[in-house]
């Protein structure tokens, strides 16, 4: 009876060790468990982010595009108006020629005024293509310059705000001025001194203390007269040019 009582024991702690064995591997599996849950949320966070960068690489690629699309309507308008100019110059010829041989020049002379008005015009246009293309690629300058981390920064947050924007708490307006001047780093504007009078422009963000104006060194009185998306809008705006008055409209 005592050998058995002992065989029992036996059995029963290896059972006991057995038991404490099956526990630890349960809890080892419900660890394994937590951590594969965490990768997969891992998982879909990075796949989030790298959908942000392929949307980023898309707009630069469209930016570029349209850079190209400037460029080549740049060289058409050259073109176009060497053409003009070497037409001029045949006109004025012909005129030189046939004054000689008439008195009666008005056809050709109506031509010609025609010709040199149409010739203005495609100067102007030419002037304010190659405006545009100077602002879209100092703005471009800017955006790169911008602080990398500060724009990962309000990536992250842009669907957040197009929530709110979605429920009626913030005005597309908004998102937009955001927008500007987290790509520019918050130096396409220009500012004004209430004190003075004075307008200038910065090329980096202010301190603590804000803006100081350069003629009087006052900072309280310096408020922004022009935000980045007024600028924008205002230098990349559409132009019309009249011929008799030689001047650029907005």
């Amino acid at each position: 009876f005592s050998e058995a009582n002992k065989t029992l024991g036996a059995k029963a702690q290896l059972l006991e060790k057995e038991t404490s064995n099956l526990d630890q591997r349960a809890q080892l599996k419900g660890q394994i468990e937590g951590k594969i849950n965490e990768l997969k949320a891992e998982k879909a966070s990075l796949e989030a982010y790298v959908s942000q960068l392929y949307e980023q690489k898309n707009t630069l690629d469209g930016i570029k595009s349209d850079i190209s699309s400037f460029t080549e309507k740049k060289d058409e308008l050259k073109q176009e108006i060497t053409e003009m100019e070497t037409y001029k110059g045949s006109l004025s010829d012909d005129i030189k020629s046939k004054e000689k041989k008439t008195g009666n020049l008005e056809e050709i002379k109506a031509e010609h005024d025609a010709v040199s008005a149409s010739l203005s015009e495609t100067k102007a246009k030419l002037n304010q293509e190659r405006r545009r293309l100077e602002i879209f690629d100092s703005f471009l300058g800017l955006v790169q310059s911008s602080s990398i981390p500060q724009l990962e920064k309000f990536i992250e947050g842009l669907p957040y705000q197009l929530g709110l924007i979605k429920a009626g708490k913030h005005s597309p307006e908004l998102l937009r001025k955001m927008i500007i001047k987290n790509l520019t780093g918050d130096t396409l504007q220009v500012l004004r001194c209430s004190s003075c009078e004075v307008k200038f422009v910065v090329d980096k963000p202010s301190n603590i203390d804000g803006y100081r104006c350069p003629v009087c060194g006052l900072s309280f009185h310096v408020k922004i007269d022009k935000d980045a998306l007024v600028l924008l809008k205002a230098a990349l705006a559409p132009t019309k040019y009249t011929a008799d008055q030689k001047v650029t409209l907005k």
